[in-house]
């Protein structure tokens, strides 16, 4: 996969960007654990894999207002989109970006966490700004609070929300907004060394995965006698763990909830572009 990332940093009137009209797929983003886990699944792909590129923008985000955290979070996603593409459409004008081909399709991300037994499951879009001690922290406090309310109840939302490109800024009724989602609990401690946000402390429910989809062929298993053994042994495995737990398996991406939100994407994204 040729990966292209436009840092718009480096462009300007004197130094435009003209591209090939090969890219027609734009995430839009500078957070590189997000391109790496995007760029993994895309590998994946037996079309549209040489579409994609990224391009790093500063997106701008509201707050959320609304007290269902949930609706509030898709009204995020989709305002920071159609900000990101105002912005991309004035360096079209300008002539400071030329993409050399008139269907492009832009996508931005957004992550929420929620914990099932606070009120309106907060934090919600708010997790990006608290790291997973805090979160470890909030949800052992509620457990002292109601003692056997299974406070570690959490789920993980990803949502990516589209729109392609017609010459002019977007409006609500442009976006499209699909979604992934993964439920599991938090755990006591951090745990694991490899990862990034909230692995390490998010224990995702691997009876919600498939074990026959993973391609485990390059491990040596026979330290398991079946999946349900396997499955006993990862059961209470961080996000972060599930990364290391296998050798060159990163079983994380199997049950991951920004792979289910890509899945759903590139679902719609066949249907534009085959």
């Amino acid at each position: 996969m040729d990966i292209l990332t436009i840092n718009l940093k480096n462009y300007n009137e004197q130094n435009p960007y003209n591209g090939d009209g090969i890219k027609q797929i734009f995430f839009l983003t500078g957070n590189q654990n997000k391109i790496n886990e995007i760029v993994e699944y895309c590998l994946t792909l037996q079309s549209l894999h040489n579409l994609i590129g990224f391009i790093s923008i500063d997106l701008e985000e509201i707050q959320c207002e609304s007290e269902d955290l949930e609706k509030g979070s898709t009204e995020i996603t989709m305002n920071k989109i159609i900000k990101a593409i105002d912005k991309i459409h004035c360096l079209i004008e300008d002539g400071i970006l030329n993409f050399g081909t008139d269907k492009i399709i832009f996508i931005v991300e957004d992550t929420s966490l929620y914990l099932n037994k606070t009120q309106n499951n907060f934090p919600g879009p708010f997790i990006k700004f608290m790291k997973p001690i805090d979160i470890i922290n909030l949800v052992n406090g509620i457990e002292i609070i109601n003692p056997g309310q299974n406070a570690r109840s959490s789920r993980v939302v990803t949502q990516f929300a589209y729109a392609e490109y017609n010459g002019k800024k977007a409006t609500m009724s442009d976006i499209i907004v699909v979604s992934g989602e993964t439920n599991g609990q938090i755990s006591k401690i951090l745990k694991g060394i490899d990862g990034w946000g909230f692995d390490f402390c998010f224990i995702p429910n691997f009876q919600e995965c498939d074990l026959e989809q993973c391609d485990l062929e390059q491990c040596d298993l026979e330290q398991f006698n079946d999946n349900k053994e396997l499955l006993k042994k990862i059961k209470d495995k961080t996000y972060s763990e599930l990364l290391t737990f296998l050798p060159n398996v990163n079983l994380k991406k199997y049950i991951s909830h920004r792979t289910k939100a890509i899945q759903n994407l590139f679902i719609r994204l066949e249907k534009i572009f085959i």
